[in-house]
């Protein structure tokens, strides 16, 4: 095989995103506080804000998924999350961007995996073109935590749903990021850690194939193409692929 590219998922797979009750806590208060800054209607007991932001969110979370359609944060605040406080939609305009930036970069507690940036400078110092492919509701929280994790500037591109409006697996998605980097499927393998998106969406686009991150990898699935550990484990596969004829 020619194997030319690879792209990435961000979180879960390239970054731990790790679930701690006191980080989401600080993470609405966050939003409370600039809300009611804005306007006093926002002024509500805590637990009854935080039961409206989450509920409100993970409603948009099942129906995004469902129709793999990302909308705008004004769309997802003003008429999801605060959809009975339709007179405020002018302000969900204003913060929407905003509002989903706080919520991406802090609702969880996101950290690089300890053998990411290793792994990812190989492959770049051995010719591999890199990119990410990732849903996400915020169109600028990837750009910041990659430029904060220093590994920026090894990726070619990076595409994301709040961008595209398409999520994954939707083919279109991949396809974006092959247009934008002048390859051919045939070229790419994609490294993921979500079966129905991560292996669906490259098997369906016909990417070489898919690197799966699992820690428990018994499953059988018939998209994935490989079960990996760990990321340090990609170069080894990707030398073993050149070895494969080419389809």
């Amino acid at each position: 095989m020619n194997i030319s590219t690879v792209l990435f998922d961000l979180g879960g797979t390239l970054e731990e995103v790790l679930e701690i009750p006191e980080q989401k806590e600080c993470c609405l208060h966050a939003i409370q506080t600039l809300l009611v800054a804005y306007d006093t209607a926002f002024q509500m007991e805590f637990p009854a804000f935080s039961k409206l932001v989450t509920e409100g969110f993970h409603a948009y979370k099942r129906w995004s998924s469902n129709s793999l359609i990302e909308q705008p944060g004004s769309v997802i605040w003003g008429q999801w999350i605060f959809k009975e406080y339709p007179g405020h939609r002018d302000l969900f305009v204003l913060l929407g961007d905003t509002l989903t930036d706080i919520w991406e970069t802090s609702f969880y507690k996101r950290r690089l995996r300890p053998e990411a940036r290793s792994v990812l400078t190989t492959l770049y110092t051995c010719g591999y073109t890199l990119g990410v492919i990732s849903n996400t509701t915020s169109k600028r929280m990837p750009h910041t935590l990659l430029q904060m994790y220093g590994i920026a500037d090894l990726f070619e591109t990076v595409v994301l749903s709040a961008e595209t409006g398409i999520r994954k697996p939707c083919t279109k998605i991949f396809n974006q990021a092959l247009s934008e980097l002048y390859k051919e499927a045939k070229s790419c393998v994609y490294v993921g850690d979500q079966p129905s998106r991560d292996a669906r969406g490259p098997y369906d686009a016909k990417f070489a194939t898919n690197l799966i991150l699992s820690t428990d990898n018994t499953s059988s699935d018939p998209f994935v193409g490989h079960w990996i550990r760990s990321l340090s484990e990609i170069p080894t596969i990707l030398e073993r692929l050149k070895e494969l004829p080419n389809d």
